[in-house]
C-alpha cells in the first residue's frame, strides 16, 4: 500500500492538497521497516492495542463524579454557556480526536479551519508527565 501511495500518478496533485510531508513520511517508513523485525512490530502493535483499550476506558474524576470526556461538556456549560456550547459543537462535528487507539501517533496538535472559524484538536495521552 505504501509503495502504491508513493508511486501514484496523482502524487503531484496529492502533494498540493496534503503537502509533501505525507509522502516523505511514507518513504521513510519504507526505508526503516525490515522483514527481520516484522515479528517484533506485530508484538509491539498488539501491546499498543491492549494499552489503547486500557487508556480509552479511563474516566475523569470531576466534581465528585467519574465522567468521560463527553460528559464534561455539561460542566463547561454550567461554568460558561459559550464555552459549553463551543465544546459540544466540537464534539458534535468530530473536531476533537482524543481517544487513544492503535496506530495513533503520540502527542497533541491543533489546527484552525479559518473558513469555518473552527479548530481541530488532536491529542493522544499516554500517561506521562508530558500529557
Amino acid at each position: 500500500m505504501r509503495v502504491a501511495t508513493i508511486n501514484t500518478p496523482f502524487r503531484n496533485e496529492l502533494e498540493e492538497k496534503w503537502g509533501k510531508l505525507l509522502f516523505i513520511n511514507e518513504e521513510i517508513e519504507l526505508k526503516i521497516v525490515s522483514p527481520e523485525i516484522i515479528e517484533y512490530l506485530q508484538k509491539e502493535s498488539k501491546l499498543k492495542n491492549e494499552y489503547s483499550k486500557l487508556t480509552a476506558s479511563d474516566k475523569i474524576e470531576f466534581d465528585g463524579k467519574v465522567l468521560n470526556i463527553s460528559k464534561i461538556g455539561a460542566y463547561l456549560e454550567n461554568l460558561d454557556p459559550l464555552t459549553g456550547e463551543f465544546f459540544n459543537m466540537i464534539l458534535d462535528n468530530e473536531l476533537i480526536d482524543v481517544t487513544t487507539r492503535h496506530g495513533k501517533r503520540i502527542g497533541r496538535y491543533c489546527d484552525t479551519l479559518p473558513k469555518y472559524k473552527l479548530s481541530f484538536i488532536f491529542a493522544n495521552f499516554n500517561g506521562t508527565s508530558h500529557d
